[in-house]
């Protein structure tokens, strides 16, 4: 048989469109007792998906290139069934982007992708993952976001390759125990919904350097446990203020507090977080601009809107200016 090196250059012969090449591809990969003639009408079966699904030309060439640079990218496209060839390009692609589609079941082919990274599931209507799932070994990137999960599988604390998982909460019981085995997940982002509580058991992830949170009514005061935070951020949330305990992040570089339609004053909590960088109000209806912030003498930028009252906003970002803060 083949070894691994020389069948991928076959493959890659096939995927340069010249018909000498696949010629001989195919040629080579009979003798050797390789199913070349199979990976051949595979490949070409997804060229035409992708011609069809995109509206617009694909021959072998642009298909692996597109695939090398960006993975497989079939988002947005109403989709609720893969092609059944697309397995052929899993020793290839690391990413897959099928979000915004009509998917009510997780596609079982893109099991076969082992060497995938990056899985991006979001808008879709899936409600579980299949117990398999936890054989992608490799990846790193989950979005989960928008589906009907009403639980996430005990096994996902399992996945110890995660390094950033995104999520939308629809129940208290959604995060299962296991979870807090991910000490590597450097990145979570969640969408509550309003009436489910931040789960206390999230404060035991402590790898984790940016947690982007929205929906939440109150931010507990064990968020003082995530001592390796760098970026905060807190949107469309019902939240009016912030616990003391904030002052604890002392690695917190960037806090973004957007969309807060509750939070008219700045918590003082935030002067003294002394290693703050950057600030972000957009949408947050501030009633005054505190002089407080100009005691974090390493904040550069600070990011503020409100569409209520722009003349109000205006001259906040020319007193910041003159504290030389960006805006």
């Amino acid at each position: 048989m083949l070894q691994k090196e020389n069948l991928d250059a076959l493959k890659s012969l096939i995927f340069t469109g010249e018909p000498a090449n696949i010629a001989r591809a195919l040629n080579n990969g009979r003798s050797a007792g390789f199913d070349i003639d199979g990976f051949y009408r595979e490949v070409q079966a997804v060229a035409e998906f992708y011609e069809k699904k995109k509206n617009k030309l694909y021959n072998l060439p642009l298909l692996y290139s597109e695939l090398s640079e960006k993975g497989i990218e079939l988002q947005g496209l109403g989709l609720d069934e893969l092609p059944k060839g697309l397995p052929a390009l899993a020793y290839l692609v690391e990413e897959i982007n099928i979000s915004d589609n009509n998917f009510s079941e997780f596609p079982a082919l893109l099991l076969k992708f082992k060497k995938l990274r990056n899985l991006n599931l979001s808008a879709n209507k899936i409600r579980s993952l299949p117990a398999d799932f936890i054989n992608l070994t490799m990846l790193q990137k989950l979005n989960l976001c928008n589906n009907l999960f009403m639980r996430l599988p005990d096994f996902i604390g399992n996945i110890t390759s995660l390094k950033e998982l995104s999520l939308s909460c629809q129940t208290t019981q959604f995060f299962p125990e296991n979870i807090t085995k991910l000490q590597d997940l450097e990145i979570l982002r969640v969408n509550f919904n309003k009436t489910v509580a931040f789960p206390e058991l999230l404060f035991q992830l402590k790898g984790l350097k940016k947690l982007q949170i929205e929906g939440i009514v109150e931010l507990p005061e064990k968020i003082s446990e995530l001592k390796g935070l760098e970026l905060l951020s807190i949107s469309r949330s019902g939240l009016e203020s912030l616990p003391e305990q904030l002052n604890s992040l002392t690695n917190l570089r960037v806090l973004k507090l957007e969309n807060l339609k509750l939070m008219q004053k700045l918590p003082s909590v935030i002067f003294e977080l002394e290693n703050l960088e950057e600030l972000y109000l957009t949408g947050t209806p501030l009633q005054e601009l505190p002089s407080g912030l100009r005691k974090l003498i390493k904040l550069k930028k600070v990011i503020i809107s409100v569409s209520t009252n722009e003349t109000r906003v205006e001259q906040w970002k020319k007193r910041l200016e003159t504290w030389g803060i960006k805006t």
